[in-house]
């Protein structure tokens, strides 16, 4: 490798799935919040409040003196900020560096510089994430054939995907977040809109790079806080189908495994599942009318006996059918038209599935 890598070569490196260096963003912590590319570490060469002060010098008295001013600022500090490099190198499977800011620009340079000093081998990625980025949105905006995995709340979709080994994309798993309004409790702080659309990218490459066609879960376009891109939406909505079809009894004994008995595992407590339920049930209130009153007080009485499914099986199952398979069967009425290329419960639909993806792997 020569010491500065293109986009495409640093994606080459994200897709590996061996042995990789350390991939550091040096950008402030703040640049990394709103957006990052997944698998790098940020450890900035300018904290926020430096970049800010490095950004008025700029401004008012030009390129040289922003220098000056960052070089200042960072002077004692810059042994820490070089070890913290060094220590996350030392932890990478492969002792090199992958190094980016914001345009491949200055900061990068400087922080290559340094560790090349250090006698640590290092690359500078060409264009910096925004190269990074560019590559990205260009996968999401044309992406490969999909078949669309849908079916009635509780009925196992993302089971399905996660059983595939490959040929999918979960895309709650990269909005973290599983998309429903009882979920809430087990969900973990979402990525920034463009953080989410460089995951779903990158996980598009990777997959590609093994599948001709991918298969995902039926979603809307927005999934918690983030959005779909509207490319991806848009052949999400015209992609054939594999429909799930599980009774209500085994889709609500899902449904009480995967919102109450996994919590409960994870050591949330009852009571805070309680709370989270009655917060949820009060955000569909408007859309149960009157059946959000019945659905609470045998909720309540549910949680004061504990956490067993004979006593939770009826609010859940209500909930369900008044609210979600409502909310299913009103959206369907937009996909019915849409080819329908499998159907059954979710053991038959798992097997063609598994077959579909094994056709479309590329040999």
């Amino acid at each position: 490798m020569t010491e500065r890598l293109s986009s495409t070569e640093v994606i080459d490196v994200l897709c590996r799935l061996g042995p990789r260096p350390a991939l550091i963003d040096v950008r402030s912590e703040l640049e990394f919040a709103k957006a990052a590319v997944p698998g790098f570490v940020n450890l900035p060469i300018l904290f926020q409040a430096e970049r800010h002060e490095v950004g008025i010098a700029y401004k008012h008295e030009g390129q040289k003196a922003a220098i000056d001013r960052g070089t200042e600022l960072v002077l004692p500090d810059q042994g820490r900020r070089i070890e913290l490099w060094r220590q996350e190198i030392a932890r990478a499977p492969v002792a090199e560096a992958i190094v980016t800011c914001w345009r491949g620009g200055l900061r990068s340079e400087i922080a290559c510089t340094w560790l090349r000093a250090a006698g640590q081998q290092v690359y500078q990625v060409e264009g910096g994430y925004k190269g990074l980025r560019h590559v990205l949105l260009e996968v999401t905006s044309c992406p490969p054939p999909l078949v669309v995995i849908t079916g009635l709340t509780g009925s196992g979709k993302t089971q399905l995907l996660q059983s595939l080994g490959g040929g999918a994309i979960d895309l709650e798993k990269a909005a973290r977040h599983r998309g429903s309004a009882f979920g809430g409790w087990i969900n973990h702080s979402q990525p920034a809109q463009a953080t989410f659309e460089n995951t779903v990218g990158l996980e598009m490459i990777r997959q590609n790079r093994q599948f001709d066609a991918l298969m995902c879960e039926d979603e809307s376009r927005m999934i918690g806080a983030v959005s779909l891109p509207d490319s991806f939406f848009a052949m999400m909505s015209k992609a054939p189908r594999v429909i799930i079809d599980e009774p209500l009894a085994v889709r609500t004994e899902r449904i009480f495994r995967d919102y109450l008995e996994y919590p409960a595992h994870q050591g949330i407590t009852a009571e805070q599942i309680r709370q989270k339920a009655v917060e949820a049930l009060d955000a569909v209130t408007r859309r149960l009318s009157s059946d959000a009153a019945m659905i609470r007080t045998i909720m309540l009485e549910a949680f004061a006996k504990g956490l067993n499914y004979c006593d939770h099986e009826p609010w859940l199952a209500a909930i369900l059918t008044r609210y979600y398979d409502r909310g299913y069967h009103y959206a369907a009425r937009h996909t019915k038209d849409l080819p329908v290329l499998f159907q059954g419960d979710l053991a038959s639909c798992t097997d063609w599935c598994k077959d579909y993806v094994k056709n479309h792997r590329i040999s």
